[in-house]
């Protein structure tokens, strides 16, 4: 008889050289298929009772074998036969497997590879390390589960760093990241600096410029060396207001241990913009200020800071007023290019109440993307190209640096967006919202990628929000547990097209 195709996934019917029918699987439930076609092969029956068949070859995969294979490993780490080696950590002994280790750590790939006598010993002695925290990074290693805490981050991530754990090393980046405040900003910057985390560095450097006011109020700043303290007063990116601010955090950490710090002041003093600290601080300071009034070279500094007419001169950054793009009430979307083109980026001075001109933006067409400023540079992501009856999204990132003065492309997003918002928080921006293509609006929130001006990558952050790291660091603070950041940011909602609302408002806790 002829023989029907099987349909997807349904058990086969064989007629047997006597006449019998039956199924493949060994379940007799009648001569039709599920799918309405009559399948089978014809197949002889051997004396031996075994049934060969032909049909073709079957690839089988047990979606639980790895996670099978792995819960087997852990439970055999307790039975010393069949584990092939024991790390001795500090008088304790855990029992593991090679293999195992070698996969999840390249130090112990090289150990167990190489010609040293661990690699042929059965056991292998870690010295100056905590027995509790190899035994949670073993039980990583088996489970790919791991708590982390404030109280055990920072000798997770010592340990981790130390035994090559890059997978550990970067969740505890990603942890300290998520407690930066104001009072252990700069012990993090320091201990990532010392384990080469470099971006959790880098994010706690930008946190201290962002909130400078704040952080010079927090003992961690009195205990910074007078090298850290230097660093920090040269940065002309510190975000204050007014520039005495800098000046009173330089007095304040002085006067923790003035007898060894006061021969350091007229050094440091050369770091402060004096000629911006307003004329009634100085005059106080020279009056009533022992530190100033005991020391001639302090008061040089100063007369040599304010020559002649002691002004508040304006600061070397102000906070002005940037405008990117747009159009001209009187140009016609979709006519012909006015030449020149005007220019599309400027900044209002509020101060001295006038606008200036900037480098402009490349894509001039380009409508419906957003602006952030981050650290003094201005960042404009996403939008869409041509005309609003026949436009795209695009993903595109641009940022303007204040000290290079020029455009330049930034990694893209990971989703195009038009429409969206950006705010930067805590040395990151995030896009959030938009569309990805008028006018139809999404159904549902895009997420958009993340770019770090330092690092150009673009990573998610929640549903609808994504992160752009500028780098960051963080070590808890000493002697004290930490508290995780208490600043967030709101989205309120914009007008849509067909006066659609944009929605309410969001919190965001990064």
């Amino acid at each position: 008889m002829p023989l029907a195709a099987a349909g997807p996934s349904c058990p086969q019917l064989c007629v047997l050289s006597d006449g019998r029918q039956g199924w493949l699987n060994g379940t007799q439930v009648g001569s039709r298929c599920l799918y309405g076609d009559r399948v089978g092969c014809r197949v002889s029956l051997p004396s031996s009772g075994i049934m060969v068949r032909n049909v073709d070859d079957l690839d089988f995969q047990l979606p639980s074998h790895a996670q099978d294979m792995l819960d087997g490993l852990q439970q055999l780490r307790s039975l010393p036969k069949l584990a092939d080696v024991t790390l001795l950590v500090g008088g304790r002994e855990l029992p593991c497997h090679r293999s195992l280790l070698a996969l999840s750590s390249p130090y112990f790939h090289a150990m167990f590879s190489g010609d040293f006598a661990e690699s042929f010993s059965a056991r292998v002695e870690l010295p100056d390390v905590e027995p509790a925290v190899v035994g949670q990074l073993l039980d990583f290693v088996y489970t790919g589960r791991l708590t982390i805490t404030q109280t055990n981050v920072e000798a997770l991530t010592r340990t981790a760093s130390r035994l090559h754990f890059p997978a550990v090393q970067k969740v505890c980046g990603r942890y300290l990241q998520q407690q930066l405040d104001a009072t252990n900003c700069l012990g993090i910057c320091e201990f990532g600096e010392q384990q080469g985390l470099l971006g959790v560095a880098a994010k706690a450097w930008a946190f201290l410029r962002e909130n400078f006011e704040a952080v010079a109020q927090e003992d961690e700043f009195l205990q910074l060396s007078r090298e850290r303290l230097a660093t920090c007063l040269a940065s002309d990116l510190l975000q204050m207001q007014p520039e005495q601010s800098r000046l009173e955090a330089l007095l304040r950490w002085v006067r923790h241990d003035a007898q060894a710090r006061a021969a350091h002041l007229p050094e440091l003093l050369s770091l402060v913009h004096l000629d911006a600290v307003p004329r009634p601080c100085m005059q106080q300071l020279l009056a009533t200020e022992p530190l100033i009034q005991e020391s001639e070279a302090c008061q040089e500094a100063l007369s040599q800071g304010h020559s002649g007419v002691m002004l508040g001169l304006p600061q070397k950054i102000e906070e002005v007023l940037v405008v990117v793009g747009g159009r001209a009430l009187e140009e016609d979307e979709g006519g012909e290019e006015p030449t020149p083109q005007p220019g599309n980026f400027a900044f209002y001075n509020t101060k001295a109440r006038r606008w200036m001109a900037l480098p402009d933006f490349p894509d001039y067409h380009k409508w419906g993307f957003s602006l952030a400023a981050l650290n003094n540079d201005v960042y404009v992501t996403g939008g869409s190209r041509g005309s609003k009856t026949d436009t795209w999204s695009t993903t595109q990132a641009w940022c303007f640096p204040l000290k290079e003065a020029a455009w330049k492309p930034v990694a893209p997003m990971l989703k195009a967006r038009t429409n969206h918002a950006s705010a930067a928080l805590n040395g990151e921006i995030y896009a959030i919202g938009g569309e990805a293509s008028l006018p139809t609006p999404c159904s549902q929130p895009l997420e958009a990628p993340p770019s770090c001006p330092e690092l150009a990558i673009w990573g998610r952050s929640g549903k609808s929000t994504t992160g752009l790291p500028v780098g960051g660091s963080q070590n808890p603070c000493p002697g004290r547990p930490q508290q995780p950041a208490q600043c967030f940011g709101c989205l309120w909602g914009q007008r849509k097209q067909d006066d659609e609302s944009g929605g309410g408002r969001q919190k965001l806790r990064p």
